[in-house]
């Protein structure tokens, strides 16, 4: 069975679980909108040249690279990547893609306050909602061999019998003049 995190797959996953507080402290409604904004704030870092860190989940960031055409011309490609954390990669034994260069561009943390100010609710409530999407995570990486993480706008994140790969929206790399390299997906969710 294939367990999807879009912003629906998220909140159910979340609400599997005998400790969550979805529906106690927080409502779907709640977890929906904070992955919209945090999706958004990974959007313009990346637009103003510095990747994302979402601590112990995903790195979003992105390497240059620069072909010489002739003399006169050239090119200069930007190729993105979302790498999971090394603590996730050796716990659940995943096979994960390593780029085998240093990344030009510098990464900065997940702004939960951003996220609290643009989303409008309190700092504990977007902390629970990511917390509690992560753990939902876990656990469907301890009981399931095929799970797709959506990012609405980005891409999605895939993990199939321990396999990572990465897809991207052709939107968002039309958007950010992203190289051709990388596999597009044309059925990406969007933001609303």
């Amino acid at each position: 069975m294939v367990i999807i995190f879009d912003c629906c797959g998220k909140v159910e996953e979340a609400k599997k679980n005998v400790y969550t507080k979805v529906g106690k402290d927080i409502c779907p409604a709640h977890i929906e909108k904070v992955w919209e904004k945090i999706s958004e704030f990974v959007m313009n870092q990346m637009c103003t040249g510095r990747g994302v860190r979402i601590p112990g989940f995903v790195t979003f960031n992105y390497k240059i690279f620069t072909r010489e055409v002739n003399q006169k011309k050239v090119v200069v490609e930007r190729v993105p990547f979302m790498l999971l954390n090394e603590d996730l990669v050796r716990k659940y034994d995943l096979k994960s893609p390593r780029p085998a260069f240093n990344f030009d561009i510098s990464e900065v943390p997940l702004n939960l306050s951003q996220i609290t100010i643009e989303s409008g609710l309190s700092r504990s409530c977007v902390e629970t909602c990511i917390d509690e999407v992560l753990q939902a995570f876990s656990r469907a990486l301890v009981c399931d061999t095929h799970i797709e993480f959506h990012f609405p706008s980005i891409g999605r994140l895939i993990i199939k019998y321990g396999e990572v790969e990465q897809y991207f929206c052709s939107s968002f790399m039309t958007k950010y003049a992203f190289g051709q390299e990388i596999v597009k997906d044309k059925s990406c969710p969007r933001l609303p």
